[in-house]
């Protein structure tokens, strides 16, 4: 899956990281076209997105091979133009310890896969219009 090209606009910018690329299919399919989407597999691709257009949110996968979300979480709050985007995790499991580990990195939310479009929506409207 290639990087998408990143164009100047008034559209709220979302990322989804997952090393799915169903899942990614998946959720971009799903979300309405107000919104500029933007995928990718893994943690090079999503800096090559961000470098060339900073996102408003993004939804991650907790788990992916090579640089894991809590790994990738960290890494965007060292840089201070990222201190404030909302990181949202994706994740299949949901016990108690794993819980525990993703609130103590401080993510704006976690949502259980398979994400439905009303959960991501429910999250696009609180994260990113309940400021409005």
């Amino acid at each position: 899956m290639a990087v998408q090209d990143i164009e100047t606009s008034n559209q709220k910018h979302i990322l989804f990281i997952d090393d799915s690329p169903v899942l990614l299919r998946t959720v971009k399919g799903f979300m309405p076209a107000k919104y500029k989407i933007s995928v990718a597999i893994n943690a090079e691709q999503a800096f090559k997105i961000i470098d060339g257009c900073m996102p408003d949110l993004i939804f991650m996968d907790y788990e992916m091979p090579d640089v894991n979300g809590a790994e990738l979480l960290k890494l965007f709050r060292k840089r201070e133009d990222m201190v404030d985007v909302p990181v949202v995790f994706l994740t299949a499991q949901s016990g108690p310890d794993l819980v525990s580990s993703m609130v103590d990195l401080n993510p704006a939310g976690y949502v259980l896969k398979p994400p439905s479009q009303e959960r991501i929506m429910n999250v696009v409207e609180k994260m990113l219009h309940s400021k409005e």
